[in-house]
Formats: C-alpha cells, sequence, structure tokens
C-alpha cells in the first residue's frame, strides 16, 4: 500500500466517520475496498447513508442500487436490538424497490426468497406465518426500520406491519441480534420516501369482490422529512368465511437527531377452518398500533450514543364460531411490548470498532382464556470488529465477534456471533458464521387452553447454535450469484403435537438438527429482458420422533423451493412472470380423522403494466394455472385471482 493511498485513505475515513455522505459524493477519490460482511447484493436504506444522518428520510432514488465496489466502508457499526438501521453489516439487503416482480404484497415477495417460508391461511396475505431456514414462526423477529415488533402471545400477530409494500425500500433478512427472538434470524421491512416530494394514489380491484386504495405523500425541507400513507382493501372472499377487510395508517419523521414511527393496522377477516378444521365459521379481528422514537448523536470524535424506545400494542377477538359467543366464548387478548435500547459506538482507525449496549423487553398480556401474564427481558452485550485491507487491490479480511448475556424469568443465559469474512478483488465474497440464539416461548404456548389446544406452562426458551458458509460473486455488468450451505442444532425445540383425537398439544422436543443449502442467480439489463432471477433451497432435518407423531410446525418444512422470475420490457410496456415450486414435508389430520401428506405444487403469476411518466396501469393474475394447494393442511388456497389497478404519482 503506497504513502499516497493510506494519506487518502486516512483523509476519507476521518471525514466519512463524521459525513458518511462523503463517499456518495465524490468527496473520496479512491476505493478503500473494504465491506462490511454481512452486507450483500445491493444496499438501500441503512442510516449510515447520506441525508438520513443530515436529518432526512431516505428516498427511493438516492437507494436505489449502490454498486458494492463502489461504496467505502470503513469497518461494520454497531450491533444492538436497532442493529439494522445503525448498521450496514446487520442485514443483506434481498429486495429493492425496482426489481420487476408481479407482487401486490411484501408476502408475496418473501415467497421468492429460498431461505423464507411464507404460509397464508387466506387470500391477499390476509394472514401469513413467515419462517426462516426452517425455523418456527415465533422464532422469526420481524422489524421495521430496524426496530422489533414481534408479537410476544403469537407468531400468528408478528407479521401485523402497518406498511404496504408502496413505501416499503427494501427488505432484507437479519442473521443475529443479541436479544432473544430471532432463533433463526428475522426481516426487516424499511420505508424510504419514493422523492423528496410527492404524492401517490393507487386504485384497484378484482376478482372476488376485492378492492383496494393507497394514499401516500412525503416532503423534505431542510433537515426535517416527513413520510405518510394510509390504505385500505378488502374482499368477499374465493370461498365460504374467507372474506377480509384490512386498514393501514403509517408514519415517519427524521428531524435532527431524532427518528419517529408510528402505525396503526386493523384487521377482520373469516378464518374458515384456520385454526382448527372442524369449525368453518370461524373469524378473528385485530387492531395493532405502534411507534418508536430513536436519538442518535455523536458526541465526541468517532463516539456514538445511539438510544431507542418502542412500544407496541395488540389486540385480538378471536371467535370460533363467527357472531355467536353462545356456542363457544370469544378469545380476547390484548398484548403489550414495551422496550428501551441504548447502544454505544466507538470506532479507532488501528484498532477497530468497540460497540456495546444494553436492552430492556417487557411483555404484558390480558387474555380471557390464558389470564393476565407479565414477563420482563434484559440483555447487555459487547462487540468488536476489525477490517484488514490486504496487499492486492480489492483484497479485505474482515473479523466480528459479538457476546450478549440475557436475564429471563426463566434461564439466564448468552447468545454469541462469530465471523470470518475474505473478499477477493471486489468481487467475491467468502463468509464463514458461527452463532447461537434464543428464543422465548410465546405466551400461546404455554397457556393457550380452549377447545382443541392444550398448552405447556413448563416450556424452556429454544437455542439454536448455527454453523453457515457462504459465497458470493458480483460483477459490473448487473449479474450476481450466491451459494450457502448450514446446519442447525435446535435444542428444546418447542412445536404443537396433533393427538389421534385431532387436538393439538404444547409440547417440548429435545434437539432437532437441521442441514440446508442455498442458490440463487440474478442479472438486470435495460434490453428486451431487463430482469432475471432464479434461485433454489434445500432442507432436511434429523429428529427422533414416533412414527405417528404430527406436528404442525416444526417438522413442517420446506424440503425443496425453487423460484424463478423474469421480465420484458418494450418501450413504456412490461411483462414479468413467476414461477415457484414447492415440495413441503409434513402431514396433518383432516376434518374427517384420516392423516393426510403434503403434495408438491407449482404456481405462476403474471404482470402486464404500462407507465409514462407519473402514470401507470397494470394488470395482475396469481396462481393463473389455477394449482389447488395448501400452505397448512387442508386450507385450501385461491386458484386464479385476477385484479387490475391504476397509480397516479405526482411529484
Amino acid at each position: 500500500m503506497n504513502k499516497n493511498f493510506k494519506r487518502e485513505a486516512l483523509w476519507c475515513f476521518k471525514r466519512w466517520s463524521r459525513k458518511p455522505w462523503a463517499a456518495f459524493a465524490g468527496q473520496c477519490r479512491f476505493k478503500i475496498g473494504v465491506l462490511s460482511v454481512r452486507m450483500s447484493i445491493i444496499l438501500l436504506a441503512t442510516p449510515v447513508l447520506g441525508a438520513q444522518l443530515e436529518g432526512q428520510l431516505p428516498t427511493a432514488d438516492s437507494l436505489a442500487t449502490v454498486h458494492l465496489d463502489n461504496l467505502v466502508v470503513t469497518g461494520s457499526a454497531t450491533i444492538g436490538a436497532q442493529l439494522v438501521r445503525q448498521s450496514v453489516s446487520q442485514t443483506r439487503t434481498i429486495v429493492e424497490r425496482k426489481a420487476i416482480f408481479p407482487t401486490q404484497n411484501a408476502e408475496s415477495v418473501l415467497r421468492l426468497l429460498p431461505a423464507l417460508d411464507i404460509r397464508e391461511r387466506a387470500g391477499k396475505a390476509s394472514q401469513a406465518d413467515i419462517s426462516i431456514r426452517g425455523g418456527a414462526f415465533d422464532g422469526t423477529m420481524v422489524m421495521l426500520n430496524g426496530v422489533d415488533f414481534s408479537d410476544a402471545r403469537t407468531g400468528h400477530q408478528s407479521h401485523s406491519v402497518p406498511v404496504d409494500l408502496d413505501i416499503i425500500s427494501a427488505i432484507g433478512i437479519v442473521d443475529w441480534v443479541p436479544q432473544p427472538g430471532a432463533l433463526a434470524g428475522g426481516v426487516n421491512f424499511v420505508t424510504a420516501l419514493p422523492a423528496d416530494d410527492y404524492l401517490r394514489v393507487r386504485l384497484e380491484g378484482g376478482a372476488h369482490g376485492y378492492g383496494y386504495g393507497n394514499l401516500s405523500g412525503g416532503f423534505t425541507k431542510g433537515k426535517f422529512s416527513l413520510l405518510a400513507a394510509a390504505s385500505h382493501k378488502r374482499s368477499d372472499g374465493y370461498r365460504y368465511n374467507t372474506d377480509f377487510k384490512n386498514t393501514n395508517a403509517y408514519l415517519r419523521t427524521r428531524w435532527g437527531d431524532f427518528d419517529f414511527q408510528a402505525g396503526f393496522q386493523r384487521r377482520d377477516w373469516g378464518s374458515n377452518g384456520s385454526y382448527s378444521l372442524r369449525y368453518s365459521d370461524q373469524f378473528e379481528h385485530t387492531v395493532t398500533a405502534l411507534a418508536s422514537l430513536k436519538w442518535e448523536r455523536e458526541v465526541l470524535r468517532d463516539f456514538i450514543v445511539d438510544a431507542t424506545i418502542h412500544w407496541r400494542q395488540n389486540n385480538d377477538r378471536f371467535e370460533m364460531v363467527r357472531d355467536d359467543p353462545s356456542v363457544i366464548p370469544f378469545n380476547r387478548h390484548t398484548t403489550h411490548n414495551l422496550g428501551a435500547d441504548l447502544t454505544l459506538k466507538k470506532h479507532w482507525r488501528r484498532f477497530g470498532t468497540l460497540s456495546g449496549g444494553a436492552g430492556f423487553k417487557r411483555n404484558i398480556m390480558r387474555s380471557t382464556p390464558m389470564g393476565n401474564h407479565n414477563r420482563n427481558i434484559t440483555t447487555v452485550w459487547l462487540g468488536y470488529e476489525k477490517a484488514v485491507q490486504l496487499r492486492a487491490p480489492g483484497n479485505a479480511i474482515f473479523f466480528e465477534g459479538f457476546g450478549s448475556v440475557t436475564d429471563t424469568p426463566t434461564v439466564q443465559d448468552g447468545m454469541f456471533l462469530g465471523r470470518v469474512a475474505l473478499r477477493l478483488k471486489n468481487r467475491w465474497w467468502i463468509h464463514f458464521d458461527a452463532m447461537r440464539s434464543m428464543r422465548m416461548p410465546t405466551f400461546t404456548d404455554l397457556y393457550y387452553n380452549v377447545v382443541t389446544y392444550h398448552p405447556n406452562p413448563n416450556l424452556k426458551p429454544e437455542q439454536a447454535t448455527t454453523f453457515r458458509l457462504r459465497a458470493e460473486y458480483r460483477s459490473e455488468n448487473g449479474f450476481g450469484v450466491e451459494a450457502a450451505t448450514w446446519y442447525r442444532r435446535t435444542r428444546n425445540v418447542i412445536d404443537w403435537e396433533q393427538w389421534d383425537d385431532g387436538d393439538w398439544y404444547s409440547t417440548q422436543l429435545n434437539r432437532l438438527g437441521t442441514f440446508g443449502a442455498e442458490f440463487s442467480a440474478s442479472w438486470r439489463g435495460e434490453g428486451f429482458v431487463r430482469t432475471a432471477m432464479a434461485s433454489y433451497g434445500y432442507m432436511d432435518s434429523e429428529m427422533t420422533v414416533a412414527a405417528n407423531y404430527v406436528s404442525k410446525y416444526a417438522l413442517d418444512f420446506l424440503r425443496h423451493k425453487a423460484s424463478a422470475v423474469v421480465g420484458f420490457g418494450l418501450g413504456e410496456f412490461t411483462l414479468s412472470f413467476t414461477g415457484s415450486y414447492y415440495d413441503r414435508m409434513g402431514s396433518w389430520i383432516g376434518a374427517d380423522g384420516v392423516v393426510e401428506h403434503y403434495k408438491p405444487y407449482f404456481l405462476l403469476d403474471g404482470r402486464l403494466s404500462w407507465q409514462r411518466r407519473g402514470l401507470q396501469i397494470y394488470a395482475d393474475g396469481t396462481n393463473l394455472l389455477g394449482t389447488r394447494y395448501w400452505d397448512f393442511g387442508g386450507l385450501t388456497m385461491p386458484r386464479q385471482w385476477f385484479s387490475a389497478g391504476v397509480v397516479v404519482t405526482l411529484k
């Protein structure tokens, strides 16, 4: 490394540490070749970027696609409870707003990723569970702009994030967090302004009485930015008692060192057989409200303080027989999740980055069938990161180590992350990770005792140790490929077992070993073929259980999952298709008492769109081949569903 390079690197590091946007404003005149090791493909929305540290929300234009070889990063930032917002190292951005996907909601996007399993109980994602690499949905942390808004009562409600695809700029997979909740990882939804000042209206309608309306807008003035959105969708249902209504409202504002967001969601949906195939008249009504406030400031040179408080409330009314509590009384649940986190971070030019923090969560539940229960969770953590530039241009090696200690009502335990990564010629990345994670039993696992469900109040926290090897390649012409293999060993596995009487019993299994492999390739161009993507995921598990053991979650995993997307463009027209193949393990007992097994199926979706300036007109079709399938045994999903819409955007 020559003296001029060292001098340039030192000057750019000092400038970047105070003004990270300097790298993107052309003020760093070289490529330092150091990239955070938990980031791949593209970087779309992290607070380390430009305007957001000036007190503004990021815009979609500024977050579109940042090529990794042009990204100047001198080390990764802090890991904490709000890790995704604080650090470019904590999440791999998987999907970006400009991707040409024939999708209508975030769940449809997530279905394309080989590591994720999205299981729906009704159409248009009116109810869905999110699982990562074979872990149960209760072990998936769901984040909004890096803030954990998972539900402590049940993971069925964790996906109740009150934002629509229109204002989501990126979706990332979080590998590890130092607090309980992300046993197999987490999903982070990032919101951003599509432009500094804009107003957008979307109207859509289709089969089965489907209607959707969305209004969003935002503006930027100096260090103040505002993003606001509201939407409503409804349907008469594709079969008996599958109608739904969903209303979202969301606001995010940034002013100086403060970042505030708040959201509201109301959902009503007919739940035909959703939780028991014996009852076709089930119904559920939920109201969710959430908010968070973050303050971040550099108080001393290269010393950053980050403090966050967050709150989420979920009210749930479940009716086993719709509109008739005389048969079975309605279940009413209210869950409050309160939290506060403090993160401290210090950069040294030669030593690396040292960070630490503490987090506190209080879960409160009031429930008619489960009673009143509270629990406190406290975590302290410490981490260190170091990036070393090798002699050959574009080559670097990275080291990361983090550990945490958590105090819960039932156990005091620790978690850790260790990572070594190598980057070669700015194109190749090779990562090796070892991590230990944990998740608490939900209140439903512990106390839900109604009709066909029987709880287990003696459950212990679920613990997992994961090893993973991942390789990535990114070219300058828009082509990228990634392959990974991993193994996870889980102890105290929480599951629901179905007995011969058809009832479900909360149980704890000793050990579960899960092996997986993933592959994905993508390409983007400007010609007739504008987007092409293919992915494949394989998974298998080993556990000694009885021959007649019927698992509701732990063993109902996708052994094979393959997806392909192709998007064509001709002038102002685009045509895209998505094909997905699913082969799920497991079985279930039907309403007639007969054991049935999942069968493989293939889905094909499509979108035709015309766009000129601020006007877009499109037509969507899902399950074009009319495949009969189900994500949960016995719950038939909709066949062909066609809709069309118009979008008007003013900037």
